[in-house]
C-alpha cells in the first residue's frame, strides 16, 4: 500500500468513525446496534492493516457492511440498529393551559422527537408537538414550565436569541403535548458562515472576515445572556444555532437546555450533544444525562465555534499525522480522544502531529485572541480539570471579539472571507495555505469533489 492509499484508507476510517458516533448521538442504540457499529469499525481497521485478504477479516467486513438487500437474498439475518425511544401518535387537537384550543397550521418541520407546526392565528409563533413518550412525562413538563418562567431571557434588544418554550400545550385529556415558541424564519446555520458554499454566497452576499467576527461576538453575547439567567445550553452543536441575515444568532431546540429549579433544587440536565463539540470533562461520559454540563463547558464549545469562524473552518483539533499509520492504533472515536487529551497543535507542540498545510497558525490573530484560545485549548488528560476555571467566560469573549472587530484588518482581495492583521505583507496567509494544500494533496484536490472531501475530513480529524 503506497502513501496515497494509506491516506485514503485512513480518511475512510475517520469518516466511518464520525458517522457511527453521530448515529449514536441520535438516540440510545440497542445492544445489537452498538455491537454492530463497533464491529464495523474493527472490520475496517483490520482490513486496512491486513491487505492480504485474510478470510476471517473479509468475512467480518462483509457481515457488517454488506447491503441488507444482498444479505436477505443470501438468507442471512441482519442485526438491526434499533432506537429504544417509544413513539406515539400526535394529537389531532391541542389546548393551552386554560383549555382553549390552539389551531394548528401546516407542518413546518419534522424531527426525531416531534413535529413543528405553523400557528395561523399567531404568525410569529410555532408549536412543537412531541411524538416521543419520554417527552410528555411529568418530569419533562416540570422542566418546560421552568423554561417558560425564564422566557424573558430569550430576548434582547436585537430580538429573539433562543426559541424557548413560551406556553405549554395539552391534549384534550390534559396530557402534555408540546409547547408554543417564537418562530425563527432563517434557515441558515452558523456553519453557513464559516463554510464557504453557495448558500453562504446567496444568503450573505456582503459577508467578509469582519462579519465572521461579528457573528462570533453575537454568539457569545447571546450565550452570556442565557448564562446570566441561570441557563446552560449544553448542546452547542452548529445545527442548533441559526444566523439571521443581520448576523444575529438564535439558539433552537431549546427544550434540551440544562436548568435547575432554584426553589426545589431539581436539576433538569441536557441529555444530548455531539462529541466533536463537547468539553473534555464530558468526553468520557457514556450517559450525557448524568454529565455535569456547565457554563464552563458551554464556553469550551463556543470557543470551538469561534475558532471555526476566525480560522477559515479549521477545527482547533485538526492536525496532520507525520506518519499516517499512527492513526491505525487509535481506539474507536479517536477524534473524540483528541479533545479528551487536549491534542491542539495550534497552541502547543505535539510529537508526531503538525498543523495541516491547508490551515494557518494563530500568528495571524492578535496576541489577546491567541491568549484566549490558549486558555481554552492548552491542557492535557491530567490538567484539564484544574484548567476549567481559567477558560474565558462568554462575557470575556465579548470583550476579546469586540476589540478584534475594532482592529484595522486586511481583507483579502481574492476572498473576502479571509482577513488578517495589517502587519502581514504579501500574499494572504489563507490563500497561501490553500496553495500549499494543492501540493500536499495533489490528485485528491484535483478531483471533482475529492479535494473538498479530503479537506473536510482533515479538518474533522481532531474534532
Amino acid at each position: 500500500m503506497d502513501n496515497n492509499e494509506k491516506t485514503r484508507a485512513n480518511e475512510t476510517r475517520i469518516a466511518l468513525e464520525r458517522l457511527i458516533a453521530e448515529l449514536m448521538c441520535v438516540g440510545e442504540l440497542s445492544p445489537d446496534g452498538r455491537k454492530m457499529a463497533g464491529d464495523a469499525l474493527v472490520a475496517v481497521k483490520e482490513y486496512i492493516r491486513r491487505r492480504d485478504a485474510d478470510p476471517k477479516v473479509e468475512g467480518l467486513l462483509g457481515d457488517v457492511l454488506l447491503s441488507p438487500a444482498k444479505k436477505e437474498r443470501e438468507g442471512r439475518s441482519i442485526p438491526k440498529l434499533s432506537i429504544t425511544k417509544q413513539y406515539m401518535k400526535l394529537p389531532k387537537a391541542v389546548y393551552d393551559e386554560n383549555g382553549k384550543e390552539v389551531k394548528l397550521g401546516a407542518v413546518l418541520g419534522r424531527g426525531g422527537e416531534g413535529e413543528v407546526y405553523a400557528l395561523p392565528h399567531m404568525q410569529d409563533k410555532v408549536a412543537k408537538l412531541y411524538k416521543v413518550e419520554s417527552r410528555v412525562s411529568a418530569r419533562h413538563e416540570r422542566k418546560l414550565k421552568l423554561l417558560v418562567s425564564k422566557k424573558e431571557a430569550a430576548r434582547n434588544s436585537d430580538g429573539i436569541i433562543a426559541t424557548m418554550p413560551e406556553r405549554l400545550l395539552y391534549t384534550k385529556e390534559g396530557r402534555l403535548a408540546g409547547f408554543i415558541m417564537a418562530r425563527c424564519d432563517s434557515m441558515m446555520k452558523i456553519y453557513n458562515i464559516y463554510r464557504e458554499s453557495n448558500d453562504q454566497t446567496k444568503h450573505f452576499p456582503n459577508l467578509n472576515y469582519k462579519g465572521h467576527i461579528a457573528v462570533a461576538y453575537n454568539l457569545v453575547a447571546a450565550l452570556a445572556q442565557l448564562h446570566k439567567n441561570g441557563i446552560v445550553v449544553g448542546d452547542l452543536n452548529a445545527n442548533n444555532i441559526v444566523v439571521n441575515s443581520n448576523g444575529t444568532v438564535c439558539f433552537i431546540d431549546c427544550d434540551s437546555f440544562d436548568v435547575t429549579d432554584e426553589a426545589t433544587g431539581e436539576h433538569f440536565p441536557c441529555e444530548v450533544g455531539l462529541p466533536e463539540i463537547l468539553a473534555p470533562e464530558l468526553q468520557n461520559d457514556e450517559v450525557l444525562a448524568a454529565s455535569k454540563f456547565s457554563k464552563e463547558s458551554d464556553c469550551f464549545s463556543a470557543a470551538i465555534l469561534i475558532f471555526y469562524l476566525l480560522m477559515n473552518n479549521a477545527s482547533p483539533f485538526s492536525y496532520v499525522l507525520t506518519d499516517p499509520w499512527d492513526a491505525m492504533s487509535e481506539p474507536f472515536g479517536a477524534y473524540n480522544s483528541d479533545i479528551a487529551l487536549g491534542n491542539c497543535v495550534y497552541v502547543k507542540s505535539i510529537p508526531g502531529r503538525r498543523i495541516p498545510e491547508w490551515s494557518v497558525g494563530l500568528e495571524i490573530l492578535p496576541d489577546y485572541v491567541r491568549k484566549a484560545f490558549k486558555s481554552v485549548f492548552d491542557y492535557d488528560a491530567k490538567s484539564y480539570r484544574e484548567k476549567i476555571s481559567s477558560r474565558p467566560t462568554a462575557v470575556d469573549w465579548q470583550y476579546v471579539l469586540h476589540r478584534f472587530f475594532s482592529e484595522e484588518l486586511e481583507i483579502c482581495e481574492k476572498n473576502k472571507n479571509h482577513g488578517y492583521m495589517k502587519k502581514y505583507s504579501g500574499e494572504c496567509p489563507f490563500c497561501k495555505a490553500r496553495r500549499n494544500a494543492d501540493g500536499e494533496f495533489g490528485d485528491l484536490l484535483d478531483s471533482d469533489d475529492g479535494g473538498s472531501l479530503s479537506l473536510w475530513l482533515e479538518s474533522r480529524r481532531g474534532s
